[in-house]
């Protein structure tokens, strides 16, 4: 490398990083103090009585400063230059430039080592002479003429310990023998530890046992970021020679998984050093030929996965830091306005921090807050791949980061989630407009044109997994025979009813709790206006008896319900309510029970349909989820009609037809009487 001339102008060039940086001064020269092999560095400050700092002592026990050789006149001509650096921890400096860090925050240096005194001044000037009290081992430096900067930032030792503290820590655990002393007090990197874990022999395969046999490891995890990237660091503990430094690969994470790796054994000497260039990929045959170096690597691959490992419960805590600056930054999207739920929605967001951190570590406030609503937006889409295309266009990701979120995004269960969320969505909206329907419209509310078509694309209403197999379509002979060949396969000959009333709706599902049990129901309903009486139960009772009385439809598993469904009832239903007490279920409106034919018959209030039964519990999930329906005021019942039809076109909210209902709002018996 080309020698560059100290000169005022280069020193300031070479020098310009620390201009702000007055500890990395400091720390500065603690590091050429360990490269000379010290294994104490004293730094020693008092204030003035004004309470400024009038000079700063840096003293070390190590090898001594040569100011004899020939390199003050030169940046990158150090004497340490021709050592031996590669994947070694020390020595820290190589170029010449630690001991010119003094000229932004000092007027000069005093260097006194082996004899000599050494003066350096901040326009590149220099002396050296003989100096009786210079130590014959060990360097002291002075700084002298401390500037505000400098001062300030020694004002607080505990500011600077801390510093130090980032700075060293990693070194000084390696290097139990070594330390630093601020104003007769050793640095303690312990508070600085996160976590430590020690791992034996047992801990690894037998490939690296049988290889090494002596391996130890301990695992430092940090509550800060140090100043040194993630390393192994490879040890032989009898010389305590450091042999190799080599980073752990996690450290373009950007996860705050801060750590350091040191692994132990005798069997790690400077030839391991001499076989590792830090391209491994070049080192195949010498791997196969050096056994140790084989062992060494496989370490490396065993203790990363022990890494993984743990760095899963930092991300976890990160990740939920994350969530709660997003919100409190006013970053955390309207996730209503995506149909998200948002513990679901965290969850996801979770995933994505631990597999990809630096989509939001560094990230300015628009960049982060486009990254959580595309992932919110895109999410309920159910377009994993699209979601894919977008976080990779935000940062670049690896193949192991692009598979893992795939993965993740593959097996999410939020677009099914997103799906259920819509569907109560419009359920809300549905029992808001139904009760409108019916009660604010209550006089021009009709029966089949209103009601009919509003419950055929909204069967939930009376229990989940109904399939409509017929709507008013013509007499119930007719609809019975059809029932008995579609649902049951079977042929019952001639229905015997002569009737020609029509079902209003007829319901059915399979309950495969209660083995494979049909169950159906009769549902007959009337418009708001009408109050049910005796003759409405009548009807609904004499469709009970007729269908009870054919034997082909009335099989082991076969059940039947009906429904009396009306605004409100007269002191006749009411009665036969309370007479029906006896047998239970008054809450559910039973009115009839037969137990030889085994049918069950129901009044109910419209009020008990879409409040008791239904709102109780999309109440609960409203609450939940924060779900407001849309304000529905001033909708005529055609309009609201269409709304409530159209809104649940999709499969979300309507189970599948199984008979072919009429649903273009033909009339009953020809018209539609007040009376109906």
């Amino acid at each position: 490398m080309e020698r560059l001339k100290i000169t005022q102008e280069s020193i300031q060039n070479e020098l310009n990083s620390y201009k702000n940086k007055p500890e990395s001064t400091i720390a500065e020269y603690i590091w050429n103090s360990f490269d000379a092999g010290a294994k104490t560095v004293e730094i020693n400050y008092n204030n003035n009585e004004l309470g400024y700092i009038e000079s700063v002592i840096i003293s070390d026990d190590g090898q001594g400063w040569d100011f004899g050789d020939n390199n003050t006149d030169y940046f990158m001509a150090s004497a340490k230059k021709n050592a031996s650096v590669k994947n070694l921890s020390l020595p820290h400096g190589k170029l010449g430039r630690g001991r010119y860090t003094f000229i932004w925050h000092a007027d000069s240096l005093y260097a006194k080592s082996k004899g000599q005194k050494l003066t350096l001044l901040p326009d590149a000037k220099y002396k050296i002479e003989d100096c009786d009290d210079a130590p014959e081992n060990g360097t002291t430096v002075e700084l002298t003429g401390i500037r505000e900067s400098l001062g300030n930032a020694l004002k607080s030792e505990e500011v600077l310990r801390n510093f130090l503290v980032k700075e060293f820590c990693w070194f000084l655990e390696q290097n139990a023998n070594r330390k630093i002393v601020v104003n007769g007090t050793k640095i303690d990197y312990k508070d600085f530890i996160r976590k430590e874990v020690e791992l034996t022999g047992k801990d690894f395969s037998s490939e690296v046992q049988a290889a090494i046999g002596d391996i130890r490891a301990k695992v430092i995890i940090w509550k800060e970021r140090p100043s040194e990237y993630a390393k192994f660091f490879a040890i032989n503990p009898t010389s305590k020679e450091e042999v190799v430094a080599e980073h752990t690969g996690l450290n373009k994470k950007k996860d705050s998984f801060w750590h350091s790796v040191y692994l132990y054994s005798n069997k790690f000497t400077k030839e391991l050093n001499n076989l590792i260039d830090g391209d491994e990929s070049n080192q195949v045959e010498l791997f196969d030929k050096d056994e140790v170096v084989s062992a060494y690597k496989l370490i490396k691959e065993e203790i990363k996965e022990k890494l993984l490992d743990l760095r899963k419960p930092i991300l976890n805590e990160n990740a939920d830091n994350l969530i709660m600056n997003l919100k409190v930054e006013n970053l955390y999207p309207s996730l209503l306005e995506f149909h998200v739920r948002e513990e679901d929605f965290n969850d996801l967001l979770r995933q994505v921090y631990i597999t990809a951190p630096h989509l939001f570590t560094g990230k300015g406030r628009d960049d982060k807050k486009f990254v959580v609503t595309s992932i919110a937006g895109l999410v309920s889409s159910g377009n994993s791949s699209l979601v894919m295309k977008v976080l990779s266009h935000i940062a670049e990701l690896s193949e192991e980061e692009s598979r893992t979120l795939e993965d993740i995004l593959s097996r999410t269960h939020l677009s099914n989630i997103v799906k259920t969320i819509a569907e109560i969505d419009n359920r809300l909206q549905s029992l808001q407009d139904i009760h409108s329907l019916l009660f604010d419209n209550e006089k021009e509310t009709l029966e089949v044109k209103h009601l009919q078509r509003v419950l055929d694309n909204n069967l939930w209403l009376f229990g989940e997994g109904y399939s409509l197999f017929a709507s008013t379509e013509g007499a119930m002979r007719n609809t019975l025979q059809r029932y008995a060949r579609e649902i049951l396969g079977i042929d019952p000959g001639e229905i015997e009813t002569k009737s020609r009333k029509e079902v209003d709706l007829l319901l059915t599902r399979t309950n495969e709790a209660s083995e494979d049990r049909c169950e159906n129901l009769v549902v007959e309903i009337k418009r708001p206006s009408v109050t049910l009486r005796k003759d409405e139960f009548d009807q609904i009772q004499q469709y009970a008896r007729i269908i009870a009385k054919e034997k082909s439809l009335n099989g082991d598993k076969m059940h039947w319900e009906y429904y009396l469904v009306g605004t409100d009832y007269d002191e006749y239903i009411a009665s036969q309510l309370e007479n029906a007490s006896s047998h239970g279920e008054r809450h559910r409106g039973l009115v009839f029970y037969d137990k030889s034919l085994r049918f069950k018959i129901y009044v109910k209030k419209w009020s008990d349909v879409i409040s008791t039964e239904n709102g109780h519990r999309l109440r609960y999930l409203k609450d939940k989820l924060k779900i407001n329906p849309k304000d529905n005021s001033g909708y005529s019942s055609d309009e609201l009609t269409e709304r409530l039809v159209t809104a649940n076109d999709s499969s979300l909210a309507n189970s599948p037809t199984v008979g072919t209902s009429n649903k273009s709002g033909s009339q009953k018996n020809g018209n539609e009487s007040n009376n109906d």
